[in-house]
């Protein structure tokens, strides 16, 4: 676990270069990366548990973030977000997707950024192309939505 000061110093660092991009790709990894030394804070194993627990203990921030009324948002619950792995393509975010569209969440800001984990898992691990249209829209969303929450998160706007 990092302490918290070197955290958002990085984390800003991370989020001034994706701001500086013109590239959603480029934009999406680095606002990601900002991301995760945030969420760094929070101890456990998984990030699967550790994006929740920080969205419990960080809400009233992130809720000054209205992304749920959004074209990214639209953009990126359109469709569930398949877990695209290199040997398998499994609808395993298709309850995210369910929950969220149908405002059954109980923690539609965790689930939103869970959706987003899995945009990032794909693009990292599984099989996103930047030519495939809708890859493109989901890592673009996914970027937009992220630069909202950080903004928040750091403080910055």
């Amino acid at each position: 676990m990092h302490e918290m000061r070197e955290a958002i110093e990085y984390a800003s660092e991370w989020y001034e270069y994706g701001r500086n991009s013109k590239d959603p790709t480029v934009r999406f990894v680095m606002y990601w990366i900002a991301f995760n030394w945030l969420y760094s804070e929070i101890e456990g194993d998984g990030d699967k548990w550790k994006i929740p627990e920080y969205c419990k203990k960080h809400h009233d921030r992130l809720s000054k973030y209205n992304a749920f009324g959004t074209q990214a948002y639209e953009d990126l619950v359109r469709e569930p977000v398949m877990r695209m792995e290199r040997t398998t393509v499994r609808a395993t975010n298709s309850y995210l997707n369910r929950r969220l569209r149908e405002g059954t969440s109980e923690d539609p800001i965790a689930d939103l950024l869970l959706t987003i984990y899995q945009v990032r898992c794909n693009l990292f691990h599984g099989s996103k192309k930047r030519r495939n249209m809708r890859d493109g829209i989901l890592v673009g969303a996914s970027a937009t939505i992220m630069e909202g929450y950080l903004g928040k998160l750091l403080d910055l706007d």
